[in-house]
């Protein structure tokens, strides 16, 4: 990687104004950690300044803004994505991260963000992550045997499975988090059992046991049918 950002370096100082080189060292910078974040933010927006009419420059770019600047940057990220699909329309990988960015910002864009999936999988039917942003839409239906089939088509159709087991940890604790500050407001039992029985399919997903386990326990509190209970068992038992 040292080689690399070498190689960046002299290709720029020989030529400021190439635009790739711009592009492919903020990608290589953004993964050196938030320390390059700055510098990595710079060459980005570099290349998209000699060359404001490439969408892969604006579709990196708004993922960079989405994965490492977090959420008061989002707008910019939407704006970039918006960018990128209007220069080119019929990208799978556009409309599969502009969906994941949608998921991020709640559940009142899910929505749009289903359209945008449903748009990759038309264009390439073999878009793991855009199979893994559609599983997460299901985990919000509590359809967990679709959610169970699009995880296992994303891993089948990713190159890279890793970035699979990236997208869905990120994603899936984001909406944890949704649900564990809706709990609250809840004054109906069954909404409280719903949203503590939502959290314990993702505490299993991701394999955390003493969570699941502390959630399996609050769901108990709120279960007042046997339906609900022998769900809820089947659920902690076999997920």
């Amino acid at each position: 990687m040292k080689t690399q950002e070498k190689h960046f370096k002299k290709a720029l100082k020989l030529n400021p104004e190439m635009a790739y080189a711009h592009y492919h060292y903020a990608c290589l910078l953004s993964e050196k950690g938030w320390e390059k974040y700055k510098l990595a933010e710079y060459h980005f927006k570099e290349a998209l300044r000699i060359n404001p009419e490439r969408e892969r420059f604006h579709n990196g770019y708004a993922l960079f803004l989405l994965e490492k600047m977090g959420e008061e940057r989002y707008a910019e990220s939407e704006k970039h994505f918006k960018k990128a699909l209007k220069l080119n329309p019929e990208s799978s990988e556009i409309h599969s991260n502009y969906a994941g960015l949608l998921l991020q910002i709640g559940t009142e864009r899910y929505p749009e963000a289903e359209k945008h999936v449903e748009k990759a999988l038309e264009i390439d039917p073999e878009n793991g992550p855009a199979w893994a942003h559609l599983g997460l839409l299901y985990i919000e239906e509590e359809d967990y045997e679709a959610y169970a089939d699009c995880l296992l088509k994303a891993l089948a159709y990713s190159d890279r499975k890793e970035t699979i087991f990236e997208i869905l940890p990120y994603l899936v604790t984001t909406l944890m988090a949704r649900y564990v500050k809706q709990i609250e407001p809840y004054k109906e039992t069954e909404e409280k059992y719903k949203a503590c029985k939502r959290i314990l399919v993702i505490c299993k997903l991701l394999e955390r046991e003493d969570e699941a386990n502390f959630w399996y326990k609050n769901a108990k509190k709120h279960c007042k049918t046997p339906e609900n209970e022998s769900e809820l068992d089947f659920i902690y038992k076999y997920h």
